[in-house]
């Protein structure tokens, strides 16, 4: 009788157990507190691609309206441009040589010249040979065109005559071997033949820094 009695406590203490247990399970996240919610991951923010210099550069493209070719503004700004460009590629010609050749390459600012002007380059031309002969030391210099700005004549379209002041750095190359970089002001005096600017006079002076 005693067995039985212990028996009938222990399932007793066992279901009561096993209902605690049940009621515990459901209740424990009410007595926990709420659930936190899952964040979504951060955004990364996407890292630049590194610089590849043999990609070519990304264009925008361009923003307003095209010029009007037909305003008379625009084409004496053309003009102009275009006269600029021939000073720049004038005063870069003339202005580089080598004893290597007798100074030929001054030739190649001839067809750019009024017949004054090209007989007063050939006279510089042969200063140049007698003075460094091609069979003494190496020499030579190149001028390079940075700037261009017109100073005179403005405006030009239906002008005939414009002043154009070109800013050039010179590299010259000495007979003692040795080379010195100067700034030189090459001014351009230019008249128009026809529809075709030809220069007539120039004039070099050194560029003050």
């Amino acid at each position: 009788m005693n067995k039985k009695r212990i028996y009938l406590i222990v399932l007793i203490i066992s279901a009561a157990a096993a209902v605690a247990a049940v009621v515990f399970y459901f209740l424990w996240p009410g007595i926990s507190g709420p659930t936190p919610s899952k964040q979504p991951p951060a955004q990364t923010s996407t890292p630049p691609a590194p610089f590849d210099p043999s990609r070519p550069p990304t264009l925008q493209p361009p923003t307003g309206s095209a010029p009007d070719i037909n305003d008379p503004a625009e084409q004496e700004r053309q003009a102009e441009e275009a006269l600029k460009r021939q000073a720049l590629d004038f005063a870069g010609r003339q202005g580089s040589y080598s004893n290597a050749n007798d100074f030929v390459a001054i030739r190649q600012a001839y067809p750019q010249s009024t017949t004054q002007l090209a007989t007063f380059l050939e006279s510089q031309r042969q200063e140049l040979i007698n003075t460094y002969p091609s069979y003494g030391a190496p020499y030579g210099r190149t001028m390079r065109s940075l700037s261009a700005n017109i100073t005179a004549g403005q405006p030009i379209l239906n002008g005939t005559a414009a002043t154009v002041e070109v800013q050039t750095q010179v590299v010259t190359n000495n007979t003692n071997g040795s080379s010195a970089t100067s700034y030189v002001k090459v001014t351009i005096e230019y008249i128009k033949s026809g529809d075709v600017w030809m220069a007539d006079h120039i004039q070099s002076e050194p560029l003050p820094l």
